[in-house]
């Protein structure tokens, strides 16, 4: 089979995977000192999004911002990347270290869990587990976009931060 014809069939396939998820995404493209970061804008909803449950090795899960960290469960099957089998969410985390940035977006998240919000636009980093040649996951773990310790609200390459 020809390159360009697997390459159809993988996007044929995707798209099928994918289901009712957003199907129009970009994958956006950031090079890095050492390697490219992947990334894409995602709408946040309550169909789609959960606070966190049951436990970890830490203990109970629960929405809760320490240290600029919090993390939120995303539906698979709203989420336009297909990941690896198993497991019915995808766990979107912020990384630790307190910035207002996050505060912020903890703050919408958290509204948007209590009803108080229809949805919050957000930038998910899709590295490390991401296989730009398959255009899926690895692992079921994605991020919101950090650098330099501070939420990234938008796509494209960093400048200044």
């Amino acid at each position: 089979m020809r390159a360009g014809v697997k390459i159809v069939v993988a996007l044929l396939v995707l798209r099928a995977a994918v289901g009712a998820a957003q199907t129009d995404v970009t994958v956006h493209v950031a090079p890095g000192k050492y390697k490219n970061f992947h990334h894409l804008e995602f709408v946040l909803t309550r169909a789609n999004t959960r606070a966190p449950f049951g436990a970890s090795r830490y203990g109970a899960r629960q929405l809760a911002l320490v240290d600029g960290q919090f993390e939120v469960f995303v539906h698979k099957s709203h989420f336009p990347i297909a990941a690896r089998p198993g497991g019915e969410f995808l766990i979107l985390r912020m990384p630790a270290g307190a910035d207002a940035t996050k505060t912020l977006l903890f703050g919408q998240v958290a509204a948007l869990l209590r009803g108080e919000r229809a949805e919050v636009q957000v930038v998910v980093e899709l590295d490390p587990y991401y296989d730009p040649l398959q255009q899926r996951l690895r692992e079921n773990n994605i991020f919101f976009r950090t650098a330099g310790g501070k939420y990234i609200d938008r796509v494209g390459k960093l400048d200044g931060v």
